[in-house]
């Protein structure tokens, strides 16, 4: 332990952070001690399950952790009384509730996912050891919610009244940043640039958003400045976030036409304007917002019947222009709102049709069954196990399946991170020992043991607050305080003790092996189902006979992209190729945008349009059934040109330049690589002959 805190060399922060905790978890077991509670370590373990450093994320934790723990305890009492005679059947019982509380949780990714997960996880931990005293269920029940309440306080008046860290300070400066970065990003779209790096510095934008969703849930908990205004940062989110897509489309089209000589003079001053006036940052001048939307007004070309395709590029690229200085002062009066401690949407943002709702992220219901499924097998089998052998240890160890099982369903791969428990677990297992039979039994008053496991306590819990380091800190401090089973009188049996340590090994290794065969997926597999999501909304937008709201599912989208970013760097060469993805958010918002327009276009148009969003359906489901994206896309070309020429030969004006904006769009994000549109006279009876 000493070694290895040598080579990490934790900061003030982590041990001041620890020293809370530890005085926290001390501060628990003494009074759980004074009061008598059956088993008093509970309420130390609980303030090492529940601590965190940030203090917001430490009250939501635990207020959850409490209704969790309360709900679990009620189910517990109801069930293990009626069903105790029924080995077999209580185990399917407990087993089905664990598993789809732990489904359910696992489709909120909020704080409120604890509630859940607790309630599922309590029945286990309370359930099975009162197997074999039913009778004592009630009064075990009320003794667990007692210490766990009881180490959750605790946890909670340290956490906040001991040098204090707010979720909201750490949000505002991950957000000033982020929107410094996407300053850059903006200045190198307005110069074209395009290619690897670029998509590099989106995807990594993307995936800082999506940690920004899992900060900003706990300010309602937080007591800075920013308390309350986690709607107005899951909207601000929602805005940057749709930023991502606009400037890959504005670097794309700045670039195309540079390439083909089509970008006049006075676009590339605009263009150098627009610059200036995004490194002003807030200090923008609004005079020159108005002077900067009046010139690109002037220079929107004609985009008649013989319109050329640089003509149709540059509409395109003025029209995304428009809507970037539109997305980026909705990103400036969000943010100088939650500033301001505001809990209302700014005047003008209220009821914007653009806007996202808050809290608009990827879920799995498919994957959340699947793992509640296995956590449900997982305890079925190793009950039965313990059932058909009689083990006398087998509580602990169904305990510990369920425990498991449930805490790392999140991970792509639950039998890494439960073996790397494991690991821990026997680190603390030994510690155990140590200190139950060498320690301990010399240890006398309360003052020595609280310096006796500060020993082993303080270092371990520094891990906890070090990046990359928590969930081996946890397994110390957490297992270390569970199972060195501290009570009222020093009492210690080495059989005992260790056949109980090595039952909860043998149940953690059984959910690893069961999780193995039935849950776990590699990197690259979990890369593909989220891109295979991303087709599927964009068939579902495609084909859907309804309009629907592009920001939404825009923002969920791109929220997927931000879940790949941090697997692409673990899976290697053999990742699927996600460079597409920012183009499928581009074809979504744009094919929620020509359907909206497609029901003022005459007979004609309107069917080739419908005939593009059907092919495109296909497309985006061929893509999602494991077609390279391009190639799935290939189909939509010579259908998209019908509707674009069809389109193109009505009058401009109302609905048909917003229907040909967005088939431009679409022509650039889905098949980029396609030679230049040329209008052809063949589109003209299409549509004349309908009408």
């Amino acid at each position: 332990m000493i070694a290895l805190l040598a080579s990490l060399r934790p900061r003030a922060t982590d041990w001041i952070f620890s020293l809370k905790t530890f005085a926290a978890a001390m501060t628990a077991l003494f009074i759980a001690l004074s009061c008598g509670l059956e088993k008093p370590f509970w309420a130390m373990a609980t303030v090492y399950i529940v601590s965190s450093p940030m203090s917001g994320a430490l009250s939501s934790k635990a207020v959850y952790r409490v209704l969790g723990t309360i709900i679990g305890a009620t189910a517990t009492v109801v069930l293990v009384p009626n069903l105790v005679n029924a080995p077999e059947l209580l185990s399917l019982v407990l087993a089905l509730w664990v598993g789809g509380c732990l489904a359910v949780s696992l489709l909120d990714r909020t704080p409120r996912s604890y509630v859940t997960m607790l309630g599922g996880y309590t029945v286990a931990l309370i359930g099975f050891p009162a197997v074999s005293d039913p009778g004592a269920v009630f009064d075990t029940a009320v003794a667990r919610v007692e210490e766990i309440v009881l180490g959750i306080t605790c946890a909670g008046l340290f956490g906040h009244l001991l040098l204090p860290r707010h979720v909201g300070p750490m949000v505002a400066g991950r957000i000033d940043a982020w929107l410094k970065d996407a300053g850059e990003l903006t200045l190198d779209a307005f110069a074209g640039v395009t290619g690897a790096e670029a998509r590099a510095k989106r995807a990594r934008l993307a995936a800082d958003a999506t940690e920004l969703h899992g900060l900003s849930v706990h300010l309602a908990y937080d007591h800075s400045q920013f308390r309350g205004t986690t709607g107005l940062m899951q909207a601000l989110r929602g805005r940057m976030l749709l930023l991502l897509p606009l400037l890959g489309g504005i670097a794309a089209r700045v670039s195309s036409l540079k390439q083909d000589g089509a970008l006049t003079d006075d676009l590339a001053q605009v263009l150098e304007r627009l610059s200036a006036w995004t490194r002003a940052g807030e200090a923008v001048d609004a005079q020159e917002a108005a002077w900067l939307r009046a010139r690109l007004a002037d220079l929107k070309p004609d985009t008649g019947p013989d319109a050329a395709w640089a003509a149709l590029q540059q509409a395109y690229l003025i029209d995304r222009l428009n809507l970037f200085m539109d997305v980026r002062e909705q990103c400036r009066d969000l943010w100088r709102a939650v500033k301001s401690g505001g809990a209302a949407l700014p005047p003008g943002l209220d009821g914007n049709r653009r806007l996202p709702p808050a809290g608009t992220v990827h879920r799995d219901p498919r994957l959340a069954v699947w793992s509640g499924a296995s956590a449900m097998l997982s305890i079925l089998l190793f009950c039965a196990f313990w059932i058909s052998s009689g083990w006398a240890d087998g509580a602990t160890g169904a305990q510990m399946v369920a425990v498991a099982a449930c805490l790392m369903a999140g991970l792509d791969d639950p039998a890494v991170g439960i073996l790397s428990f494991v690991r821990g677990l026997l680190v603390a297992i030994a510690a155990v020992c140590l200190y139950a039979f060498v320690i301990l039994p010399g240890t006398d008053g309360f003052p020595l043991l609280t310096f006796m496991l500060a020993l082993y306590l303080v270092p371990a819990g520094t891990l906890m607050s070090m990046p990359g380091w928590g969930g081996t800190g946890l397994a110390l401090c957490l297992n270390f305080s569970a199972l060195i089973g501290i009570q009222e009188r020093f009492s210690a049996d080495f059989a005992a003790t260790l056949n109980g340590d090595m039952a909860a090994v043998i149940g953690m290794l059984f959910a690893a092996v069961v999780a193995t065969l039935v849950r776990s997926m590699t990197v690259q597999q979990a890369i593909g189902r989220l891109l295979r999501a991303n087709a599927s909304d964009l068939a579902a937008i495609a084909q859907s006979p309804a309009q629907v709201r592009a920001d939404p599912l825009a923002v969920r989208m791109l929220d997927r992209l931000g879940l790949i970013v941090p697997r692409l760097a673990k899976a290697g060469p053999d990742a699927p190729e996600a460079g597409h993805a920012l183009r499928e958010v581009i074809a979504a918002i744009n094919v929620a945008d020509l359907k909206r327009a497609r029901h003022a276009l005459p007979a004609g148009p309107r069917r080739a349009v419908e005939e593009l969003l059907g092919r495109i359906a296909g497309a985006a489901r061929a893509a999602g059934e494991g077609t390279l994206f391009d190639l799935a896309m290939t189909p939509v070309a010579p259908p998209l040109d019908d509707a674009l020429g069809a389109v193109l030969a009505l009058p401009s004006g109302g609905r048909r330049d917003e229907a040909l904006t967005a088939l431009v769009a679409l022509r650039c994000a889905l098949v980029p690589g396609a030679a230049a549109f040329r209008p052809s006279a063949v589109h003209e009876p299409v549509w004349k002959e309908a009408v």
